[in-house]
């Protein structure tokens, strides 16, 4: 399902988490050019020899993967588990982490998250705990619609806790 939040939870995961992994790594990954892409970038960074040919950077980046200790790779908004098949680190360490609206991804998993979109309510009562205004926070809710509130309350929030953080 779209608007979820799938992506806004995995980097608040990753940001949480940030004192627990040596290394995260976001990689986008909505087709195999996109995440040669990603990966171009992680070999540039971790100063890993350079290679042209797309299997040849997928290789050099699961290799330092293998033999590195202490990472999170993050792979976002994943439509086939068949663009995994290259790109999936094959050692016994390291964490992955998968956003998808494909269920049929889940067999690569150890374990599986859900998310689903708030009620009216649900959404209301998260933005007063934050906001502590009913009118406001009603107001805002009512105006994303109920089933798609979360896109909106994720960009409100972002405001509101930019606004929060400068002053």
């Amino acid at each position: 399902m779209t608007g979820v939040g799938k992506s806004q939870t995995t980097l608040e995961f990753a940001y949480r988490s940030r004192h627990v992994f040596h290394y995260i790594f976001w990689i986008r990954a909505e087709d195999d050019a996109v995440i040669s892409q990603e990966y171009s970038k992680l070999i540039g960074i971790l100063g890993i020899a350079p290679a042209d040919d797309p299997d040849a950077k997928a290789e050099r980046v699961r290799q330092w993967l293998c033999t590195t200790q202490g990472w999170l790779i993050i792979f976002d908004n994943v439509e086939s588990s068949d663009l995994l098949n290259m790109f999936w680190p094959a050692c016994g360490h390291g964490s992955v982490l998968v956003t998808t609206q494909n269920s049929t991804l889940v067999h690569r998993a150890h374990a599986e998250v859900e998310l689903k979109p708030f009620t009216e309510d649900e959404g209301s009562g998260l933005l007063l705990n934050y906001m502590k205004e009913l009118e406001e926070g009603k107001y805002i809710s009512t105006g994303y619609g109920k089933g798609d509130i979360q896109t909106g309350l994720w960009s409100t929030l972002a405001s509101f806790w930019a606004c929060r953080s400068s002053s």
